[in-house]
């Protein structure tokens, strides 16, 4: 089975919600994505870190089954977020945020090596550009961002999206992308500029994916929320890792299980700070999570997505 690449942030994290605070808590897209992933597939890890990043932050991945091989260290501090969330858990306010050794990261990336997948997570649109052109061959590609991003460089954005084989966005992020509050406006639009595959990942109310004519939609899990960081990373983990090895033929049924995977994931990872929950939960307990998770879906039709 071919690796799945993700390229995105590794990060030291100081976190409150109402279950308590956490200091230097080991986070950051491209960790989220890798914790979850590599139940489906194997993970490289392209990303940088300070000298503070800890011995055991680096165990951690490597227990996971991570390959942190083009994981560059580098003097100075790691990317650091600190976020507070409130009683409903809906969204964190940033207390502080430190890029570090991020501010100018430009990874020195090898040939292209064989992957099944590359996941471009919420980083620069420049960064996630010199990745996909630097790695042009790779059979799937998908790319995260976040409102930020498309405020500071929207045409960018616009311009990678199209270039790749999904775009995972929540509803807020297509909003601002598309200028269209309805989901299924702001999806024609993207369509209409070359986007061939989109998930929305619709918070509370679950996950949506269209591509072509086909819709499919997935609810939220029930979950006992501790710490809602990086649920959307791990969704988008789930998912990739999961239609990154798809036959010919097969593509419905794993962009349908690949949906599963991805909420079950999310589910998971809210249910303890950081990697906690999502390094504990076994594939068993897992399987059962997604395969209890049902999936609604409207006639099927043609699709420029691999």
């Amino acid at each position: 089975m071919m690796p799945v690449a993700v390229v995105g942030s590794v990060a030291l994290d100081t976190i409150e919600t109402p279950h308590g605070r956490r200091e230097g808590v080991l986070g950051g897209s491209a960790t989220f994505f890798a914790g979850a992933a590599r139940f489906f597939a194997p993970v490289r890890i392209v990303g940088v870190v300070g000298d503070d990043f800890r011995a055991e932050d680096e165990r951690l991945l490597h227990d996971l089954g991570v390959d942190t091989a083009l994981l560059d260290r580098r003097p100075g501090r790691t990317y650091a977020w600190h976020g507070r969330y409130g009683p409903d858990y809906a969204n964190a306010t940033t207390i502080g945020r430190h890029t570090g050794v991020f501010e100018d990261y430009s990874p020195q990336l090898p040939a292209a090596p064989e992957l099944g997948a590359l996941f471009l997570g919420a980083i620069a649109p420049p960064l996630q550009k010199h990745v996909l052109e630097s790695w042009p061959d790779v059979p799937l590609a998908a790319l995260d961002t976040r409102e930020a991003w498309i405020e500071e460089a929207r045409h960018d954005v616009l311009e990678l999206s199209a270039r790749v084989d999904w775009l995972i966005v929540n509803v807020f992020e297509l909003a601002a992308l598309t200028g269209q509050e309805a989901i299924e406006a702001g999806v024609e639009e993207l369509f209409g500029r070359g986007v061939r595959g989109i998930v929305v990942k619709r918070g509370a109310e679950g996950a949506t994916l269209f591509c072509g004519s086909t819709r499919l939609s997935v609810p939220a899990v029930r979950a006992s929320v501790v710490d809602p960081t990086g649920a959307g990373d791990a969704f988008a983990g789930g998912f990739v890792a999961t239609i990154g090895h798809a036959r010919d033929g097969d593509h419905v049924d794993a962009w349908a299980q690949g949906l599963r995977r991805g909420a079950a994931l999310a589910s998971v990872t809210v249910e303890g700070f950081g990697l906690e929950a999502l390094a504990a939960v076994d594939r068993g307990e897992l399987d059962e999570r997604a395969d209890a998770i049902e999936v609604r879906a409207e006639p099927s039709g043609p699709c420029a997505s691999g």
